[in-house]
């Protein structure tokens, strides 16, 4: 008789030899940037915790540099201390606008920056590049597809790329091994500064990771002093066990009491009803209600202080799924009410959209981004152990 599996929780960090996936971020909804965000931070975790040049690119287009952003405070602090670790531009305008508005500029600068995502691409320097916005450049017309695909198709394989913006290419997305759509969601009871990200695609981790990283922008650079909260349930083992530890560990020597990062959980996936093949002790033990008890304390004293412009309660939804926090959804509903308006609450997980309880919860958030995986990694190819930084 084989002895059950045990389902451990493996993180980037651990498993990653070799990336050199494609992921492509889509749809109407919010969250592809901050998505793409997040995974520059966990590759620049791995860098650190590495201490190795596990290097990033951060291609930018249709995103001048007139117009200032959140993040890029954040970004700049971090060249400072790790100029090995990223390099980022930016090309385009700094104003939207459609394809009847193009003028001979748009086409300059999407040559001018595919030119050089080109040279990045295909140095070999980079584990990661980013082409943020880059769907919307081949969409409006100013870079044909029959330029990107060859470029990508000949990267080294360690190099992995992520892309972002509406409507992409059928041509990218047929490439792509990683394809999330971001739809947008509404909700009934609006409570400012409350954003959900749910669904069964990737990227809502990392969503969260990069809206983190515009908080800590926003701090830096003056514009909201308050400090960042980071609250991961379900999501337990040593410090180290996720490359965003290491990106935390070094957003805290730039500024030491600008973030605090907290995790809470054991290191295995816990199920409500355990699989007949998978360890039973993988059911819900005590410990898994201690744990998600302590998050769930710490979290809703950092909403009601006020001292925080931002706290991320990461797999919130599956910790309330599984029932290890009696009546937390009604307490986190009320919590949210009496939040300061300018404090953000960012919850993410798959959802209990069936439950009850969850309802009054669900209407409550300001923007909801439900993302859908069209595409999975092991899907395309259920045989590889190759993962991306998104995992």
């Amino acid at each position: 008789m084989r002895a059950p599996k045990v389902l451990s929780i493996q993180a980037a960090q651990e498993i990653t030899t070799d990336l050199g996936r494609f992921s492509l971020y889509a749809g109407e909804g919010k969250g592809k940037s901050a998505a793409a965000l997040g995974v520059v931070l966990r590759s620049i975790g791995l860098g650190v915790a590495r201490r190795t040049d596990h290097r990033v690119a951060l291609v930018r287009f249709l995103k001048g540099p007139d117009r200032p952003y959140d993040e890029d405070s954040a970004i700049g602090a971090i060249r400072s201390f790790y100029p090995h670790l990223i390099d980022t531009v930016r090309y385009g305008r700094s104003e939207f606008f459609g394809p009847e508005a193009t003028i001979p500029l748009d086409y300059q600068e999407a040559q001018r920056g595919w030119q050089v995502a080109t040279g990045m691409i295909l140095s070999g320097l980079y584990h990661v590049v980013v082409l943020d916005e880059l769907s919307p450049v081949i969409n409006l017309g100013l870079l044909p597809v029959e330029a990107v695909i060859p470029v990508l198709q000949s990267r080294p394989s360690h190099v992995e790329i992520i892309v972002t913006g509406r409507n992409p290419h059928p041509a990218l997305v047929e490439m792509a091994e990683l394809f999330s759509i971001h739809t947008p969601r509404s909700a009934a009871h609006p409570i400012p500064g409350v954003h959900f990200t749910t669904g069964s695609g990737k990227g809502k981790s990392t969503s969260s990771l990069g809206q983190a990283l515009k908080c800590v922008g926003r701090a830096l650079d003056g514009t909201d002093g308050r400090k960042i909260k980071i609250i991961q349930f379900l999501k337990g083992g040593n410090f180290g066990s996720y490359s965003e530890d290491a990106a935390m560990a070094a957003l805290r020597e730039i500024s030491p009491d600008l973030i605090e990062h907290e995790r809470y959980g054991r290191s295995v996936i816990v199920f409500k009803r355990v699989p007949t093949d998978v360890d039973p002790n993988q059911g819900r033990q005590e410990v898994d209600y201690a744990f998600a008890r302590s998050g769930f304390w710490s979290a809703l004293e950092a909403i009601g202080s006020g001292e925080f412009q931002l706290v991320v309660m990461d797999e919130i939804f599956p910790t309330l799924d599984l029932d290890l926090i009696p009546d937390g959804a009604q307490r986190l509903w009320q919590a949210l009410q009496q939040k300061r308006a300018d404090v953000q609450v960012h919850l993410t997980g798959r959802c209990w959209e069936a439950n009850p309880a969850s309802q009054d919860l669900l209407e409550s958030c300001e923007t909801h981004t439900f993302i859908e995986g069209r595409k999975h990694y092991y899907t395309c190819n259920p045989d590889s152990r190759r993962v991306g930084i998104d995992c």
